[in-house]
């Protein structure tokens, strides 16, 4: 299916480059918005006309996006060209046949709204959204859908240093939480945790799908069809959430985690940090490309341990005694794994760890882990609604800086970003 989803996206991006030229140069924009206005995120279609750019630019700009369609949409793009141009709209369906070796484009879907011809629509007047019919659950079971909350302006067309985040869903979320191993200590605290997540993302307004106790394979290939899933050409944002075992070298492992002779780690048995950003790089999750992709990580990151001796308090709780069940605490760390790839392009991707670089993570059997409780508390407290994402990271490693821990070897998270521009994750 990956494999489909990749050639028959190459297709229409190949049959799109061919075609760009002729139809910027005689399609008028202004006669084609209003039946694109439901294909395209408002973003997309925003972002030049506030500048008084010509209907050529503008085209140019509209085919470059057009090459991330899922193949539906670009079937329903095809259709509105040809109300007003049809013969730009037969020639892009001879592009395909072409380079797809004689198939013919199909027929527009039933779902598509009728398109009225440019003569009875005022060239005068402004272009009104059109309603349009959901489509059907896809690959990661999240309905797409189609109307756009109403956002501050510059979040929704300053595409050039903000990113805009005006979509319902905002955002989808993978939530990977392994509890029990085959080999290592069952991770008792972690369901608080992705109870506290997914608090955290209904108020972002992101879709969410919940995974748990999955191999090192099935991580790998859940996160796969995430990232094909179709539903994320109609979001702003995603993210992907690792609740696991984890060691030096960015590795996480599945449940099937296992150490071999002279304390290596069987190989297939976890996944990297390198894995995670080229399974979402732009050119495997095409649909995401220039949008922000957030990845949030519990799981440690290497044996050291921080010397002070501090007591842990939460940003928001009473100090837990050491002495109680419900203040004991675990490693997220059962072994030290071999030397991981290089890294993949992770454009538009941030990396929040619970823990600093070579340093295990810790939760609390009953609470989860400190770092995802303050951190999922952080985006939810009402002061945070104005701040950029990366102002809250600081805020997070300040707060743990500033507060007393309780268990002498826990360390600030950390995170490292390809943000290029800014942005504002809290909706309005």
């Amino acid at each position: 299916m990956a494999a489909e989803f990749m050639r028959e996206h190459q297709l229409i991006v190949d049959v799109i480059s061919a075609c760009t030229y002729d139809l910027s140069l005689e399609v008028e924009y202004k006669y084609l918005r209003p039946r694109i206005v439901d294909i395209f995120p408002r973003m997309t279609l925003s972002r030049d006309e506030g500048n008084g750019r010509a209907s050529f630019d503008i085209m140019i700009n509209i085919c470059d996006s057009a090459k991330r369609l899922s193949k539906d949409d670009f079937i329903r793009f095809v259709d509105a060209i040809s109300v007003d141009y049809p013969d730009k709209a037969n020639d892009i369906r001879k592009k395909y046949r072409e380079f797809s070796g004689g198939n013919e484009l199909p027929a527009p879907m039933e779902l598509q709204l009728p398109i009225q011809c440019h003569h009875d629509i005022s060239r005068n007047s402004a272009p009104e959204t059109q309603h349009v019919t959901q489509l059907p659950v896809l690959e990661s079971g999240i309905p797409p859908t189609y109307d756009r909350p109403q956002v501050p302006q510059w979040m929704a067309s300053n595409d050039e240093e903000v990113y805009c985040m005006d979509t319902q869903p905002r955002g989808m979320a993978l939530i990977i939480n392994n509890v029990h191993f085959k080999s290592f200590s069952v991770r008792n605290g972690s369901d608080a945790d992705v109870s506290h997540l997914s608090k955290m993302f209904e108020k972002l307004k992101f879709s969410i799908c919940c995974k748990g106790n999955l191999t090192a394979e099935q991580m790998k290939q859940e996160c796969k069809k995430f990232a094909k899933d179709r539903n994320l050409q109609n979001v702003s944002a995603l993210s992907v959430v690792i609740l696991t075992h984890g060691s030096t070298n960015e590795c996480y492992f599945g449940i099937d985690g296992f150490i071999g002779r002279d304390n290596i780690p069987v190989k297939n048995t976890y996944i990297t940090k390198t894995e995670l950003a080229q399974i979402f790089n732009s050119r495997n999750c095409p649909l995401m490309k220039e949008k922000p992709k957030l990845f949030i990580i519990q799981a440690c990151r290497g044996e050291d341990e921080n010397p002070t001796e501090t007591k842990y308090q939460s940003l928001s709780g009473p100090i837990m005694n050491s002495d109680t069940p419900r203040s004991e605490i675990q490693e997220d760390s059962p072994t030290q794994v071999p030397n991981a790839s290089p890294r993949a392009d992770t454009a538009d991707m941030c990396f929040v760890h619970s823990s600093s670089m070579g340093y295990k993570a810790y939760r609390d059997v009953t609470r989860g882990s400190p770092f995802i409780e303050d951190f999922t508390d952080l985006i939810m407290n009402k002061s945070s609604a104005t701040d950029e994402f990366l102002h809250i990271v600081q805020k997070l490693q300040r707060a743990f800086s500033q507060k007393l821990l309780s268990n002498s070897k826990m360390t600030l998270p950390d995170f490292s970003t390809q943000l290029v521009k800014s942005w504002y994750i809290i909706p309005a």
